[in-house]
């Protein structure tokens, strides 16, 4: 929807990064809810802690290989040419703080820039991105919406009780 639209910037310069952020965590969030509360309903009504940050961590991860392939489509079929357009918006960015053309300074940014933006870094800084803050999603959510089955519960209606 990003792309369609226009908003979606890879290359960091236009300042919107923050809407992608927020709208990403909202998507992330909304699955993750939905799956607990799917959980719940097929299950007994309860998710302790460890269920619920195996299934939220679970969602995300599915989320992350869906956000790898959108990337490695954007990066390799949509905007080949993406890692020019950082360089360009690096370079600008540079020039505009002042540094000069071939100081030592500007070219070891420049360097750094296009080694942080190969196809292969942002795909495995995705991944391991993608597992840090899912984690750390994982655990708030898991601890937000756990739900401690009693220790001595009664039998649910549909449970069979042999008095036999």
């Amino acid at each position: 929807i990003q792309y369609v639209t226009g908003i979606y910037d890879i290359s960091g310069q236009s300042g919107q990064q923050w809407i992608s952020m927020l709208l990403g965590l909202a998507v992330t969030v909304t699955f993750v809810i939905l799956a607990f509360n799917k959980y719940k309903a097929e299950g007994d009504g309860y998710l302790n802690f460890g269920e619920g940050f195996k299934l939220s961590f679970t969602t995300i991860i599915y989320s992350i290989l869906i956000s790898i392939v959108w990337l490695a489509l954007y990066i390799w079929v949509l905007e080949p040419d993406y890692q020019d357009q950082i360089m360009q918006g690096s370079y600008d960015k540079l020039i505009s703080q002042g540094l000069e053309e071939g100081t030592e300074g500007f070219d070891m940014a420049m360097s750094m820039t296009e080694k942080m933006t190969s196809p292969i870094f942002m795909l495995l800084l995705t991944i391991v991105n993608g597992a840090i803050f899912g984690a750390i999603i994982s655990l708030i959510m898991a601890a937000f919406f756990k739900n401690k089955r009693p220790e001595f519960m009664p039998p649910a209606d549909n449970d069979v009780i042999d008095n036999e």
